[in-house]
């Protein structure tokens, strides 16, 4: 389930064919998830949202389901978000950060996880989404948002703000130790083959808050699909949001 952030923004088209397959320990460097949102009675004080996230098959136990907490505005767009958060947090986790991150993926922080706990490699994570609002948002306004402290240029505040600061702080360190893990591989295997220049060793420059690339080269790509276009893997994450979007207890 989509929503733009504005109807001026240029589409954005999927750059890899759609992956419906992955596994748990990633073997082939790269991971595939697609999420989505979910809010029934979207707009209206009876609205309940969730979001859910598919990695491929309904074997997988990384698949989630999730209502967003009551003490939320219950939007679709929070559902957006919340599920590109928690599949970052869950890379992390197979990485090797601590399994209760998945507790509280709102509130992580992620720099507490030293370089060295995360004892696997983190791959490649190719995030399928629907959602515009979310994309742009993380690739086109981030670094914006950032440097005027979340403010638009209306004097307003940056909607779902809490979440937005929360995904940017992920894909970024996300970003910076994918980077340093592909740079100590590079150097490991420069030392094996008896390549010692100093040159060739520098350490990966990051920059926090940059909108990226959003392709291979970085740790985090999102890319666009179409909605209710009978892609499998967005049909499935949309049936877990919906799933998510139902577990209220009120």
């Amino acid at each position: 389930m989509s929503t733009s952030l504005s109807a001026a923004t240029p589409s954005m088209t999927a750059s890899k064919p759609l992956a419906t397959t992955t596994t748990t320990s990633s073997p082939r460097g790269f991971e595939v998830v697609y999420v989505d949102g979910a809010c029934s009675h979207n707009g209206t004080a009876q609205a309940r949202a969730g979001y859910g996230g598919y990695y491929g098959s309904m074997s997988d136990p990384r698949n989630f389901s999730c209502p967003v907490p009551l003490t939320e505005s219950q939007t679709n767009n929070r559902g957006e978000v919340r599920g590109v958060i928690h599949a970052i947090v869950q890379a992390f986790v197979d990485g090797g950060a601590p399994a209760d991150a998945l507790g509280a993926t709102h509130l992580v922080d992620p720099s507490a996880w030293p370089l060295g706990d995360l004892t696997r490699p983190l791959p490649h994570l190719i995030i399928y989404t629907d959602s515009r609002y979310v994309i742009d948002g993380l690739t086109r306004y981030a670094k914006k948002w950032v440097q005027n402290g979340f403010m638009l240029s209306t004097n307003e505040p940056v909607q779902n703000q809490d979440l937005w600061r929360q995904l940017i702080r992920l894909r970024d360190r996300y970003n910076t130790v994918y980077a340093r893990q592909q740079h100590d591989q590079q150097r490991a295997r420069q030392w094996g083959d008896g390549d010692h220049r100093e040159a060739d060793l520098a350490e990966p420059v990051r920059y926090t808050c940059q909108n990226t690339r959003n392709d291979e080269s970085e740790g985090v790509e999102l890319i666009h699909v179409r909605g209710h276009s009978k892609v499998h893997g967005n049909e499935m994450a949309d049936s877990l949001a919906v799933m998510g979007s139902r577990l209220h207890k009120s």
